[in-house]
């Protein structure tokens, strides 16, 4: 039979130091299909030691990925949840009259609900053209990338990635642009695969998911923070859901609490308890971690805030 060949399937380029913390000193976590994992030493994040191209990976998923993988029907079971989502994150941000940009967001049925809970003005950005084609019917504008680099600087007030940064050559490359281009106050959420945090050591147990091009990066709870962080956010909320008990029942044996514990002690105090002791400070065992973040407040706002308060306060004269 014959097999065959797209042009994705083709080498792509060496990833020779952590993609997320920048260490050059990544250890092999395992092979997949005759293609290397490496994990870093420092903050345990796993990803490929051949990345593809962008051209590559643009034409992934301009031609394959949307169609192939039922995204309307996906998502269209999901519309409840997609509103209840969209009131989550106008209560967390606090503010009015508020604009969204989702990255990744494959058709924009979220960003539909969205704006009929209160959100002003709501941006998808995607490669796919059928994401654009939707969302050109249902009067939603999505950008490509490249056209997302060129919206101004502080004018978003919440940037999403719902299972998105794990499937691009650069997450941290993309979230730091992007950051900038949130207001101060802004909020950022971000809910991906998960993994507990690992000993950076060589291991045969199989990563869920761990398919080349589609999924290229594997993110524990320290990776996600070193990423957020160096983009310019504080994390206000951290948990993992769903399968907890069957992912420590497969990861339990390479997981390094130890290092979690020395890690990750400043996210204990914002866990979600509800989720259970698995979906949290220290083990965050669950299959998906859900993360919000806040963009601090610049000094020169915070100064002004601080002297409408004081000159508020004087008595009338």
């Amino acid at each position: 039979m014959a097999t065959h060949h797209s042009t994705y399937d083709a080498p792509g380029r060496s990833q020779p130091a952590c993609p997320i913390c920048g260490s050059s000193a990544p250890t092999k976590y395992g092979v997949k299909d005759g293609r290397e994992l490496r994990i870093c030493r420092d903050c345990r994040h796993i990803f490929w030691a051949q990345m593809p191209s962008d051209e590559q990976l643009h034409a992934f998923y301009a031609s394959e990925y949307t169609q192939g993988h039922g995204q309307e029907e996906i998502q269209a079971a999901n519309i409840e949840y997609y509103r209840h989502h969209a009131v989550d994150l106008v209560t967390k941000h606090g503010g009015a009259a508020l604009c969204i940009a989702d990255v990744g967001c494959s058709l924009p049925l979220f960003l539909e609900q969205a704006l009929a809970v209160g959100f002003n003005t709501a941006i998808g950005v995607d490669y796919s053209q059928e994401a654009r084609d939707y969302g050109e019917r249902r009067g939603i504008q999505v950008m490509s990338p490249g056209e997302f680099d060129q919206i101004e600087n502080d004018s978003l007030d919440v940037l999403r990635y719902s299972h998105s940064l794990e499937h691009m050559v650069n997450p941290m490359d993309n979230l730091v642009k992007a950051s900038r281009k949130v207001r101060a106050g802004g909020l950022l959420h971000i809910t991906q695969p998960n993994f507990p945090v690992f000993k950076a050591t060589e291991s045969s147990i199989p990563l869920k998911d761990s398919v080349w091009p589609s999924h290229l990066h594997f993110f524990n709870p320290v990776s996600l923070k070193c990423m957020v962080e160096a983009a310019g956010f504080r994390l206000i909320s951290f948990c993992t859901v769903t399968e907890e008990q069957s992912c420590a029942a497969t990861y339990g044996q390479i997981a390094d609490v130890d290092y979690s514990v020395r890690m990750l002690k400043s996210l204990e105090a914002i866990g979600e308890h509800v989720r259970g002791k698995l979906n949290n400070f220290p083990y965050y065992y669950g299959e998906n971690s859900v993360a919000f973040a806040r963009k601090p407040a610049s000094l020169t706002s915070r100064l002004n805030a601080a002297g409408r308060l004081f000159f508020g306060k004087l008595p009338k004269l």
